[in-house]
């Protein structure tokens, strides 16, 4: 059983984030029509804190202190 459990849960690990992930802001000014004054604010609101292990991130740089940050103001 155990093994069963093991075998389907290496299927579900995160694959390893690309080098060259990049978002075009450009793209996303004209598609939004909004633009982004600090662009690794925008980032950093989009990451996850279950993405950083992968990422090799820090915690800090994940969404969690944005999301802390909207709920006091």
């Amino acid at each position: 059983m155990l093994g069963w459990i093991k075998l389907h849960l290496n299927k579900l690990k995160a694959k390893p984030p690309e080098e060259n992930c990049h978002i075009d802001f450009d793209a996303l000014r004209q598609t939004l029509g909004y633009d982004f004054h600090d662009e690794s604010l925008f980032t950093q609101a989009l990451k996850h804190r279950s993405y950083l292990p992968i990422s090799h991130e820090k915690r800090i740089d994940s969404n969690e202190r944005l999301e802390l940050l909207g709920d006091a103001v």
